[in-house]
């Protein structure tokens, strides 16, 4: 499969916080980021971060880079669209 073939296929790219995209210093590579990023939203890919934290704080890790995430914690799912925000309460299942 030809690597434009496999990006055309990537739609959404989630990662949890702490011990997967942040360092143990609870930092990341800003700028290495936001070039990624920039390229994600070029290519119409979503970028979810999934984490046990509250959102505001998921929310600073993240400023000044988008306004376009999605952010799941708190058993919600917060959509971030520019200067909109919604959430949705997660319906969990048996042994949630």
């Amino acid at each position: 499969m030809l690597e434009e073939d496999l990006t055309a296929m990537i739609k959404l790219i989630a990662t949890d916080m702490d011990g997967t995209f942040l360092r143990d210093d609870k930092t990341y590579d800003r700028s290495l980021f936001a070039d990624v990023h920039q390229q994600m939203v070029a290519q119409g890919i979503k970028f979810v971060v999934a984490s046990g934290n509250q959102y505001y704080k998921l929310q600073s890790f993240f400023c000044g880079i988008s306004r376009h995430h999605l952010y799941c914690g708190e058993r919600r799912v917060h959509q971030v669209d520019g200067p909109h925000l919604s959430n949705s309460l997660l319906q969990c299942g048996t042994g949630c």
